[in-house]
């Protein structure tokens, strides 16, 4: 599940670099002097991509340009996830929904920009260069978040949400056609490993003091999960029924950060569009409690982070001119609970990346998933993490078949 890329891709040569780069600049006389790519990221920050950073410099129009650009190619290695337009979807939103959230932005006089620019895409094969953000000032972080970092997330979260709940509802932007989030009808036979992580979360319990009738209300559920966090992400098409755009992947290695004095936060980035899809909040709220949050901010100040959430998602509305009475606080604290299966696979499955450092493991303790799955939920910090939640979600009902 978790490879390291080794090498880059033979075609994504200085020919094809140049290709793109004559094509953004619009120059067909550009020439790459001098191009260096490199991996990006660490073993486990990436799901269905690789990404890799090219320090390129060129001539264009009687200048040499010295710049770094991010690649993002498909991971060929990822067969289960071939059915999905990863691609094609991250597309789509640069295309046609980031550069209307950014007008609407504009209109109210915020220079906030939440997205690195696209210089070129590509499908077949499959590629999308972005700008470098980093040269900004941008990093990434690997460690959940505090309580006022994460506030600022959770803020940054409610803008993007009523940009896209203003430009569905006032704009009619078809936001809708975004369908193929984590877990979809094309994926859902080829989606096995989160059905098989959750069971191997369930023998490890088993073996946990206390805890072998959990177990086995757990283990009962476990050929249910997947059609329940399916139904997370069927859209409510009801009529008042609260959707927004979700990033889909909102964990903390998909998001950039510009860090000031004592670690705060000062802005945000977000990267990685390809799962984004249409539908309850929760989805993108619940990746905020689990895998942005720490455990202190998530078991104390889980209400506190919704709440403010959804003031600056109102605000925002009605910054843009909204006339109608938005969803109301007890709407989405009902997604919240109606949805809550999704907590299941963020904590057993998400949560890991905070607890292991999987590029210190050796290939074949990657590929042995029992044994890995031993060390996460047996040998890290996990453990006492996960037995708190399985009570917690046990009381929830999120067990029940």
């Amino acid at each position: 599940f978790f490879k390291k890329a080794n090498k880059t891709p033979e075609w994504l040569n200085n020919e094809y670099i140049e290709k793109a780069l004559r094509q953004y600049e619009y120059d067909p006389n550009l020439q790459i002097t001098a191009c260096e790519i490199v991996p990006a990221t660490k073993v486990g920050d990436n799901f269905a991509s690789v990404i890799f950073r090219a320090n390129i410099t060129y001539v264009t129009k009687g200048k040499t340009v010295t710049t770094t650009l991010i690649m993002k190619v498909a991971d060929s290695q990822k067969a289960f996830m071939q059915d999905v337009p990863l691609f094609q979807t991250e597309i789509n939103i640069y295309l046609k929904v980031l550069p209307e959230m950014q007008r609407l932005l504009n209109q109210l006089g915020d220079k906030d920009i939440m997205f690195p620019k696209m210089i070129y895409h590509h499908i077949n094969p499959d590629i999308i260069i972005l700008e470098d953000i980093a040269s900004k000032g941008y990093v990434m972080r690997h460690k959940p978040m505090n309580l006022e970092n994460t506030k600022k997330v959770a803020e940054r979260l409610a803008k993007f949400h009523a940009l896209s709940f203003y430009l569905y509802h006032e704009e009619k932007k078809e936001l809708d056609d975004f369908k193929f989030g984590l877990v979809t009808t094309a994926t859902l036979d080829t989606m096995n490993f989160f059905a098989d992580g959750f069971m191997r979360a369930v023998r490890c319990a088993k073996e946990w003091e206390g805890f072998a009738e959990i177990a086995e209300k757990m283990e009962k559920f476990g050929p249910h999960l997947m059609k329940k966090i399916r139904d997370v992400y069927i859209v409510d098409k009801s009529e008042g029924a609260f959707n927004v755009l979700n990033h889909g992947d909102f964990h903390i290695k998909n998001l950039l950060f510009i860090n000031g004095e004592n670690d705060d936060v000062q802005k945000v980035s977000f990267i990685d569009f390809q799962i984004s899809v249409w539908g309850t909040p929760a989805i993108d709220l619940m990746y905020v409690l689990y895998v942005i949050a720490s455990t202190e901010v998530r078991d104390n100040h889980a209400d506190e982070l919704i709440m403010l959430y959804h003031t600056k998602f109102c605000s925002i509305l009605k910054q843009l001119g909204y006339l109608k009475k938005p969803p109301s606080l007890l709407n989405l604290n009902v997604e919240l609970l109606k949805n809550g299966v999704l907590e299941i696979i963020l904590s057993c499955q998400f949560m890991a990346m905070f607890y292991m450092a999987f590029e210190s493991l050796t290939p074949e303790q990657m590929s042995d998933m029992e044994l890995l799955s031993k060390k996460i939920y047996n040998e890290s910090g996990m453990r006492p993490i996960l037995e708190k939640l399985f009570v917690k979600f046990l009381h929830k009902g999120y067990f029940e078949v």
